[in-house]
């Protein structure tokens, strides 16, 4: 068991660092797949398809591991992107009862789902709204057995 004491003077940086997340992993889900994006970037030329054209770091990050992995490269990143927020969070609002969190982070999940939906070259999962769930349930199942925090 780890104890980490939580110092108030840390307490900003735990915050910018969770909602930085939350944009960063917001932005890399309305990125289009790379095969729309190459069919996009014949079609138009747009600033945005420039900027997520397959040649750019935040394609290479949204898109990382697919040749090796396959279908479950997608599972792998949903993994450690709400691994992630749900570490972030535990120090970002530590006085939020960890169902709130929990809720929280569901919430975001489907939320992004939700919003795919509602984009032409994005699609709505199921499947992936489910591995958010598991995922973040999971993280907090193993971090209440490794963390002990305790606010100074």
């Amino acid at each position: 068991m780890v104890q980490v004491n939580y110092y108030s003077n840390f307490k900003n940086w735990y915050l910018f660092t969770f909602y930085i997340a939350l944009i960063t992993i917001f932005v890399l889900s309305i990125i289009p797949h790379k095969e729309i994006i190459h069919e996009l970037s014949t079609q138009h030329d747009s600033f945005f398809i420039n900027i997520v054209d397959k040649h750019t770091f935040i394609s290479k990050v949204a898109y990382a591991g697919e040749n090796l992995f396959g279908y479950f490269s997608d599972k792998i990143r949903h993994f450690i992107a709400f691994m992630t927020l749900g570490l972030l969070l535990e120090f970002a609002y530590i006085n939020m009862s960890k169902n709130k969190k929990i809720t929280a982070l569901i919430a975001y999940g489907t939320l992004i789902e939700t919003i795919q939906f509602f984009i032409p070259y994005r699609k709505f999962g199921l499947d992936d709204m489910i591995f958010n769930t598991v995922s973040i349930l999971f993280y907090f199942k193993i971090s209440s057995k490794i963390f002990i925090i305790k606010e100074k």
